[in-house]
């Protein structure tokens, strides 16, 4: 759980709920952040300092720019507190703040945690979560020296007990996004879940606890040429957030050949240590009937395979049981896993699994009501949804 430094911040051992996805998460951060700076830096004399002596006896190492600490920098408190990462106008924005009880990465306004974040105590407990002015505030994981794990929405540091949730590993949830979906605050959202263990589909009023949303699939690239314009972005957001991230492919069978496809994935795709295998999205029925099965068949375990050599991972099929049935149903497919989009309330019985979208119209706490996400479920235990992580 170290963090190591060379000036800024670039690795942290990454945890999903609990379990561990490590991953270098800051350096990409920072690369962010560098953009940002980049964009607000003054047109004034830019220095760089090395244990300056600044006001209330505090000591700066880092750049500053007309006297200001802006850029990267570490500044150490008369009582030992050390905060380092990223500064604007003389205010860190993001990085970390070591004391004696504790240790935060994350989001900061002035020098207290605010926005999202996660705070490593001494006793080997964390929280993750949302913070304001310091305090817990939001939704957020607690894990204690034990293990044990409290989710929910909480207040001035303390959790709302109405909708807590103890048992956050025993389904795991997740969503998937395009240039279609927005998501403005990432570190705030969860599912509803009834007291019955369902997922509400609608905002309920009560009987309700919230549930963590445990993986994010992005749409990365269509057909021979589209790149998603949100790709990147939701790909860096879920990384800041902890969220196990993924990435698909959405495949036309008659513009352009499973190659040029291929092509186009492997270049734009982001894949790294944590992240779930690479999915195809696959499911212009009409272009299948269009083409036959075979054809469909064909094209389809061509891009399968292209990606799998490049990689060395298996990607998973994305598809409605309808089309399944009709076009994958054989041998040959049987080596694959499948994420079904099967929207009823009742598990898709006549075939097996790894992933089950129940839904397009979920209802996630921290979205809009009228903007509604598809919400899916991963078909085992938690421990098997971790290992199909990168290492």
């Amino acid at each position: 759980m170290k963090t190591q430094w060379k000036f800024v911040l670039v690795g942290v051992g990454a945890f999903v709920l609990g379990g561990v996805c490590d991953r270098l998460l800051f350096e990409e951060i920072t690369d962010y952040f560098n953009i940002e700076k980049a964009e607000n830096h003054s047109k004034g004399v830019v220095s760089l300092v090395e244990n300056l002596q600044m006001e209330d006896g505090f000591i700066y190492t880092g750049e500053l720019d007309n006297g200001k600490r802006h850029g990267t920098g570490r500044m150490i408190t008369p009582k030992g507190t050390i905060y380092e990462g990223e500064w604007i106008d003389n205010q860190m924005i993001f990085g970390t703040m070591i004391t004696e009880k504790a240790e935060y990465n994350g989001d900061f306004k002035g020098l207290s945690p605010d926005g999202y974040g996660v705070m490593y105590y001494k006793d080997g407990s964390y929280y993750r979560g949302n913070w304001r002015r310091g305090a817990k505030s939001g939704i957020g994981l607690r894990v204690d020296s034990l293990g044990h794990k409290l989710f929910g929405r909480w207040e001035g540091g303390l959790i709302d007990r109405g909708t807590q949730n103890t048992n956050v590993e025993d389904v795991v949830y997740g969503i998937d996004l395009s240039h279609h979906n927005y998501i403005e605050k990432w570190g705030d959202i969860a599912l509803y879940r009834m007291n019955n263990g369902r997922i509400s589909l609608v905002r309920p009023e009560k009987d309700f606890f919230f549930h963590p949303i445990s993986f994010v699939f992005t749409k990365a690239t269509e057909g021979a040429t589209h790149r998603d314009k949100k790709y990147i972005d939701n790909m860096f957001m879920a990384k800041k957030h902890y969220l196990v991230r993924g990435s698909y492919h959405f495949m036309h069978l008659t513009s352009s050949s499973p190659e040029e496809q291929a092509a186009n994935f492997l270049d734009y795709l982001i894949y790294e240590s944590g992240d779930l295998p690479p999915v195809l999205d696959i499911e212009v029925m009409e272009q299948a009937q269009k083409i036959g099965v075979e054809e469909t068949q064909k094209k389809v375990l061509k891009w399968l395979q292209i990606v799998e050599k490049e990689l060395n991972v298996k990607p998973i099929i994305y598809t409605s049981t309808n089309m399944r049935k009709k076009f994958f149903n054989s041998k040959q497919f049987a080596q694959y896993k499948f994420w079904m989009a099967h929207y009823t309330d009742e598990y898709p019985s006549d075939s097996d699994y790894l992933i089950w979208q129940f839904t397009d119209k979920g209802a996630v706490y921290g979205i809009p009501e009228k903007h509604k996400l598809d919400i899916n479920v991963f078909g085992g235990t938690y421990r098997d949804f971790i290992s199909l992580c990168k290492k």
